[in-house]
């Protein structure tokens, strides 16, 4: 059983790993011409959504995945109240980061800035690299030392921003990816936490999430604050159907042990789900853009899909060598995320930039495969030497 424990957690990492690649190439790929209309994002009032629209709902699913292994193991360790304190630091930290990159990419005002925006963004990448990345060669002092000169760097960052109209303030446009896994993860941790673990209950409050959701955008007039907000909710749905199915899939045994009772598990995990699909699709409209419950509800039953397929190939030695490869992402898919944005307001602040034939179809996704390459043994490099952000 021990084995079977090991085996569904490389799944997940495996997962997580596969999730980072397609983000990376959906976010690499954004803005550029000749590409297939799946590998772009459909339109907020399309009716439909696409495989990049699947990247952001498969990552809040692992989080889910990830949230119930963590919590099932802590609670053993410490109370309540200390998994709190951490699930709410680890939750800020992210939030903290996607305001800073959505205030980075847009809202701000270049004529007043003391900074160039693209040197702005680049020393704001190596302040997050001081403050929160794991150098085992560096301890003691010198560590200290680095760590509170980029918390001054970070200071002086925001002291500097300029915001259009003349603002010095930091203002969250919205939240930015990070922002939203942040509090979506943080209200999934605090149920885990406080309410309960069992798969069931997990799930009827990923329903409760989706009724309220309906609700609120039924009462509520359009523009008003609470509303803007109620997108989490249905982020929220999916990083509870990622724990509650980390509960049914990581406990089952193996198929050899109990084939029976496997099969019927899976069975009515997967005919609540398609009710789901079809309940929510006939009442609302698929948008990933909207956070609509029938596309948080696609999204769960394709990567409960996706996960299924992972275990068989994984157990099959199908994927032995990929698998491998894809280790040192899963652990560092913070980094990953962040290092493609480091790379280009490097690139920019260095007077660098792709000609507009890169830009293309073809040529571009093959720049993307190789860049993502590249990424990919950057941080293989950095988890040899013991190298991690950690949160």
């Amino acid at each position: 059983m021990a084995q079977l424990a090991i085996q569904r957690q490389q799944t997940v990492d495996v997962f997580r790993a596969l999730t980072i690649v397609l983000m990376i190439v959906v976010n690499d790929l954004a803005g550029v011409t000749g590409i297939p209309g799946w590998m772009q994002h459909a339109a907020a009032d399309a009716g439909y959504m696409t495989l990049a629209d699947l990247v952001f709902p498969a990552f809040l699913y692992i989080v889910g995945m990830s949230a119930y292994l963590s919590q099932s193991v802590s609670a053993a360790k410490s109370s309540r109240w200390q998994r709190t304190v951490q699930t709410t630091r680890r939750s800020a930290v992210l939030v903290l980061l996607g305001v800073l990159m959505v205030n980075a990419d847009s809202g701000y005002d270049a004529s007043l800035m003391w900074l160039p925006i693209h040197l702005w963004n680049v020393l704001l990448y190596l302040a997050i690299a001081g403050i929160w990345l794991d150098w085992p060669a560096l301890g003691g002092r010198p560590r200290v030392l680095m760590r509170s000169a980029a918390v001054l760097l970070l200071l002086l960052l925001c002291a500097s921003y300029v915001g259009q109209g003349g603002s010095t303030i930091l203002r969250p446009q919205w939240w930015g990816i990070l922002g939203l896994i942040g509090w979506a993860a943080w209200l999934a941790n605090l149920a885990l936490i406080w309410l309960s673990r069992r798969g069931l209950y997990l799930a009827l409050l990923a329903l409760i999430c989706s009724v309220l959701w309906a609700m609120l955008t039924s009462w509520l007039p359009a523009g008003s604050a609470v509303l803007e907000q109620a997108n989490l909710l249905t982020h929220t749905q999916i990083v509870l159907m990622g724990a509650a199915s980390a509960a049914w899939l990581i406990r089952l045994p193996a198929a050899a042990a109990a084939t029976s009772r496997t099969k019927g598990a899976l069975t009515l995990q997967a005919i609540a789900l398609v009710l789901m699909v079809i309940i929510t699709c006939y009442y609302f409209p698929v948008s990933k853009i909207h956070a609509t419950p029938s596309w948080g509800w696609i999204s769960v039953a394709a990567c409960w899909l996706a996960y299924l397929g992972l275990e068989c190939a994984i157990k099959l030695d199908w994927l032995a060598r990929p698998v491998a490869l894809l280790l040192p992402a899963a652990r560092h898919s913070l980094l990953l995320y962040l290092l493609p944005y480091l790379g280009f307001h490097l690139l920019r602040a260095l007077g660098g930039g792709w000609p507009q034939w890169c830009l293309q179809g073809e040529v571009a996704m093959l720049i993307t495969l190789g860049y993502m390459a590249l990424l990919f043994v950057i941080v293989a490099q950095l988890d040899k030497r013991g190298w991690q952000l950690r949160i």
